[in-house]
């Protein structure tokens, strides 16, 4: 018995896929109870006990504990088949799939979902036969529905392009923007001093020294050469990054900066988990009066057959100041949630080793929360966070005494993007912060606004 919608027969996005496929499956479970009276299966009560309030995980494993009773029954294969598929566990689901289509020749959800199944492993020949076995199948209807022949013609597509065919994505942005505190500097006009011995000094700032307004371009070129997303599918693949951007202030040209980065990854999926390793070398001038060189090496893995999971991830880097700050070392560890999740969030803990600073080594930890949203063609997201800072020791002896630095820094951002044809997209995007420091000089507040128009190919 087919019991699918149209939509579920292939889904060719991950994120749309597990909504999708979660709704799908409450759908056939209110079908199924509809029927339990009338079938004789020993398990539906049981597989129906598991599926209350979505559990589906306690179910999916359930069904692979008794997958040798039941292999003969249509209705088990279709039920272990999708639950395999919404994570992401293709050698399950194609096991169950392939029993189904024995039982039922002419099961055309079935023949789709086996087709997705052999392209999602990297399996090419066995996807392509399949797919001809299905498009068999479908000469036979008089009437197919508009979205699987829109979908039949998708997996066409994939299915025509050479396994060993590299992706090549290349993104031009130009940025124009308002920046209310160009050189990121304090907007009090005077600092008071605590001299050791002497009474406080109230020490008033040259106008550089406090926040400077300015507009601002800035451009930036994205890149990447990867391996055909099939080679990852239980094997690794590999890919090289890297992004170019240069902002230009209209008035204070000293603050403005380049940025330049290079790096390599290699990342596999596997039983529906998400693994990567990425190393690159980053450069970054934050004003003409300072460089900085980066070399990092980070590991992330994630669940994807659970989004609402958090991932982890490490990052360990070495940073050499080309100037007289000395080299440093930093080291991190993240929980995270994919970004494409309507609600993730991020928490991250990081120590910074600087041996030859006289403040000494610091700790940091983060911690921000996303929501994304559609309106019309629309898609806005709203990020809040949390920084901490906290230096080991004394940030100056002799200009604030014993006083360390204990920076906490909110921002909240706000970005509006939609696409205005396949290519070019308009991005629209305003960010404010505050730094609350026990060093008076570190205080500041910065508001940016900006409008991205870029292109892709």
């Amino acid at each position: 018995m087919n019991k699918r919608t149209p939509n579920s027969l292939f889904i060719p996005s991950h994120t749309s896929s597990v909504s999708v496929r979660t709704w799908l499956l409450r759908f056939l479970l209110c079908i199924f109870c509809a029927i339990l009276p009338k079938t004789s299966h020993a398990y539906t009560t049981e597989l129906i006990q598991h599926l209350k309030n979505n559990n589906t995980n306690t179910a999916y494993q359930w069904l692979k504990a008794n997958e040798h009773l039941y292999a003969n029954d249509p209705n088990f294969n279709e039920w272990l088949a999708q639950l395999a598929l919404l994570r992401h566990q293709y050698p399950q689901a194609i096991n169950a799939l392939e029993r189904l289509i024995l039982l039922k020749p002419n099961h055309i959800g079935a023949r789709l979902d086996l087709t997705l199944a052999y392209y999602k492993t990297g399996e090419i020949r066995e996807a392509r036969d399949e797919f001809t076995h299905l498009k068999a199948v479908l000469a036979h209807i008089d009437i197919v529905p508009q979205s699987v022949n829109e979908l039949m013609q998708q997996m066409a597509i994939n299915l025509a392009r050479p396994t060993n065919t590299a992706t090549r994505i290349i993104n031009l942005a130009v940025t124009a923007g308002y920046d209310n505190n160009s050189n990121l500097a304090t907007d009090a006009e005077s600092i008071t001093l605590n001299l050791q011995g002497q009474i406080p000094i109230e020490l008033y700032l040259a106008p550089e020294s406090t926040a400077t307004p300015d507009s601002f371009i800035e451009e930036h070129l994205q890149f990447s050469l990867a391996e055909s997303p099939d080679r990852c599918q239980q094997q690794w693949c590999y890919a090289l990054l890297g992004n170019i951007s240069a902002r230009q202030y209209q008035t204070h040209t000293t603050y403005s900066r380049r940025h330049g980065l290079l790096g390599g990854l290699v990342r596999k999926q596997a039983q529906g988990t998400h693994h990567q390793w990425i190393t690159y070398a980053q450069y970054q001038e934050p004003n003409e009066r300072d460089a900085l060189s980066i070399l990092a090496l980070e590991y992330s893995r994630q669940n994807l057959s659970t989004p609402s999971m958090p991932g982890f991830r490490l990052h360990a880097d070495y940073r050499h100041n080309q100037h007289d700050k000395p080299d440093s070392q930093y080291l991190a560890a993240s929980l995270f949630t994919d970004k494409a999740q309507r609600w993730s969030y991020n928490l991250n803990v990081g120590y910074h080793r600087q041996p030859m600073r006289n403040a000494g080594n610091t700790f940091r930890a983060q911690a921000s929360s996303s929501h994304n949203m559609n309106i019309a063609q629309w898609t806005l997201r709203h990020t809040a966070s949390i920084i901490i800072e906290r230096d080991a020791h004394s940030y100056s002896e002799f200009l604030f005494g014993s006083t360390r630095r204990k920076d906490t820094r909110f921002t909240l951002s706000a970005s509006a993007s939609r696409p205005l044809t396949s290519r070019w997209q308009l991005s629209l995007n305003l960010r404010y912060s505050q730094n609350k420091s026990s060093i008076p000089l570190l205080n500041h507040n910065r508001l940016e606004a900006q409008s991205t128009l870029s292109y892709l190919w």
